[in-house]
């Protein structure tokens, strides 16, 4: 059902279901639930789905199950998708390997179809980037601002995109930019963070 979801969805690539692919150090075929091949500004970039359909949340052996699978084939980047969620060790594992793999609900999978959310990063050319940071703040005056933003695992810059001026623009990792709203981004350690009236809202 997962992988059917990115078979109906438009501009996300060649969509594969249930594959295997060898192993790059022994040959021996390995199993893929669901293997996305785009092609993006001229790079082929590809992307393992794992779908786990489990009673219990999964764990973090299952996340390094599936990291081990997407370095076992040669795969850019690796998203499992969890029918009912996962503990707080194997989501600090996800966010250790930094950003080369995502847990994602069946809700989030189908948001991520539509093909603005993948792009490769405008700054390092190599890595994959995935719009899923998002947030917001409410302001004093009760006006909301929004924004989505994504980091390159390669060369920690990323892609902010702020709703409230619709201006959408790269990031080198420390330094900072200003939309056209006047607020400030930036992208550190922390990932994204930012300026809106001079205070900041990582």
């Amino acid at each position: 059902m997962v992988a059917e979801l990115y078979v109906q969805a438009e501009g996300i690539g060649d969509v594969q279901k249930n594959i295997t692919l060898p192993d790059k150090v022994t040959g021996q075929p390995r199993q893929v639930d669901c293997l996305i091949t785009a092609v993006i500004k001229g790079h082929e970039v590809k992307m393992i789905v794992d779908a786990k359909y489990y009673k219990e949340k999964i764990n973090i052996n299952h996340v390094d199950g599936v990291n081990a699978l997407a370095e076992a084939v040669g795969i850019d980047k690796a998203i499992i998708v969890c029918a009912n969620g996962w503990t707080e060790p194997a989501a600090n594992k996800a966010r250790f390997l930094n950003m080369k793999l995502r847990l994602w609900t069946i809700e989030e999978a189908r948001e991520r179809m539509n093909p603005d959310y993948w792009m490769l990063c405008p700054v390092c050319n190599s890595g994959l980037i995935i719009m899923d940071n998002s947030g917001f703040n409410v302001s004093r005056e009760g006006i909301i601002s929004w924004w989505l933003a994504g980091q390159c695992k390669e060369c920690k810059g990323g892609v902010a995109w702020c709703q409230d001026c619709g201006e959408q623009f790269s990031l080198t990792y420390g330094k900072t930019q200003w939309c056209g709203c006047r607020h400030m981004w930036r992208f550190g350690k922390s990932g994204l963070s930012v300026y809106l009236n001079t205070k900041c809202t990582s």
